[in-house]
């Protein structure tokens, strides 16, 4: 559902973790906060709902 927006995915702090928005036009339209535990990625947290999407800290850090 989301392969489209792949190519606008980029490396983000969602809430102060580490992170993944998806934001063409420069309005994102899915977020995936990543938490890790022993080096590795433990648990994937995917949001896509457009008022919850307005409601995050977001800041992308590529630049």
């Amino acid at each position: 559902m989301f392969a489209r927006f792949a190519t606008f995915a980029r490396p983000a702090l969602v809430n102060g973790v580490p992170g993944v928005v998806t934001a063409p036009e420069g309005q994102p339209v899915s977020v995936m906060g990543l938490t890790f535990g022993d080096g590795k990625i433990v648990e994937i947290d995917i949001l896509a709902d457009p008022v919850r999407l307005a409601r995050l800290d977001l800041e992308v850090l590529d630049g």
